[in-house]
Protein backbone atom coordinates (compact mmCIF):
# COMPACT_ATOMS: atom_id res chain seq x y z
CA UNK A 1 0.00 0.00 0.00
CA UNK A 2 1.16 3.22 -0.59
CA UNK A 3 1.85 5.98 2.03
CA UNK A 4 -0.23 9.09 2.85
CA UNK A 5 2.49 11.48 1.36
CA UNK A 6 2.60 14.25 -0.94
CA UNK A 7 5.01 13.94 -3.77
CA UNK A 8 7.91 16.01 -3.53
CA UNK A 9 8.12 17.24 -0.48
CA UNK A 10 11.23 15.76 0.72
CA UNK A 11 12.41 18.56 3.42
CA UNK A 12 8.74 18.79 5.22
CA UNK A 13 6.52 15.20 5.09
CA UNK A 14 2.98 15.74 4.51
CA UNK A 15 -0.26 13.66 5.75
CA UNK A 16 -2.76 14.50 3.27
CA UNK A 17 -6.35 12.68 3.35
CA UNK A 18 -8.27 13.64 -0.40
CA UNK A 19 -7.52 17.88 -0.65
CA UNK A 20 -6.36 18.50 3.21
CA UNK A 21 -3.08 18.28 4.17
CA UNK A 22 -1.24 18.09 7.31
CA UNK A 23 2.22 19.32 7.99
CA UNK A 24 3.50 16.55 10.27
CA UNK A 25 6.43 19.12 11.75
CA UNK A 26 4.00 22.00 12.68
CA UNK A 27 0.76 20.59 12.09
CA UNK A 28 -0.37 23.13 10.27
CA UNK A 29 -3.68 21.73 8.46
CA UNK A 30 -3.95 22.70 4.55
CA UNK A 31 -7.12 22.60 2.64
CA UNK A 32 -6.09 22.76 -1.26
CA UNK A 33 -2.69 24.36 -1.06
CA UNK A 34 -4.52 27.15 1.35
CA UNK A 35 -3.44 27.36 4.98
CA UNK A 36 -6.32 27.02 7.35
CA UNK A 37 -5.16 30.58 9.03
CA UNK A 38 -5.86 31.91 5.16
CA UNK A 39 -9.08 30.03 4.58
CA UNK A 40 -10.16 31.72 8.14
CA UNK A 41 -9.69 35.60 7.26
CA UNK A 42 -11.11 35.15 4.41
CA UNK A 43 -14.21 33.92 5.75
CA UNK A 44 -14.36 36.74 8.49
CA UNK A 45 -13.54 39.47 5.86
CA UNK A 46 -16.66 38.14 3.28
CA UNK A 47 -18.94 37.76 6.68
CA UNK A 48 -17.92 41.30 7.52
CA UNK A 49 -18.45 43.14 4.09
CA UNK A 50 -21.57 41.00 3.44
CA UNK A 51 -22.85 42.40 6.91
CA UNK A 52 -21.48 45.60 6.38
CA UNK A 53 -23.24 46.01 3.43
CA UNK A 54 -26.21 44.58 4.95
CA UNK A 55 -26.92 48.07 6.97
CA UNK A 56 -26.76 49.99 3.10
CA UNK A 57 -29.85 48.71 2.42
CA UNK A 58 -33.52 49.27 3.50
CA UNK A 59 -35.25 46.51 5.25
CA UNK A 60 -38.04 44.40 3.59
CA UNK A 61 -39.64 40.94 2.94
CA UNK A 62 -37.75 38.28 1.14
CA UNK A 63 -38.61 37.49 -2.26
CA UNK A 64 -37.95 34.28 -4.40
CA UNK A 65 -36.80 36.65 -6.92
CA UNK A 66 -33.19 37.17 -4.01
CA UNK A 67 -32.79 33.55 -4.08
CA UNK A 68 -31.74 33.57 -7.78
CA UNK A 69 -29.31 36.27 -7.63
CA UNK A 70 -25.93 34.95 -7.01
CA UNK A 71 -22.72 37.82 -6.30
CA UNK A 72 -19.59 36.94 -6.54
CA UNK A 73 -17.10 39.66 -4.71
CA UNK A 74 -13.32 39.59 -4.93
CA UNK A 75 -10.85 40.93 -2.65
CA UNK A 76 -7.22 41.78 -3.33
Amino acid sequence: MASPEMPGSSQSMKKTIGHRGVETNTGETTYKKTTSSALKGAIQLGITHTVGSLSQKAERDVLMQDFVVVESIFFP
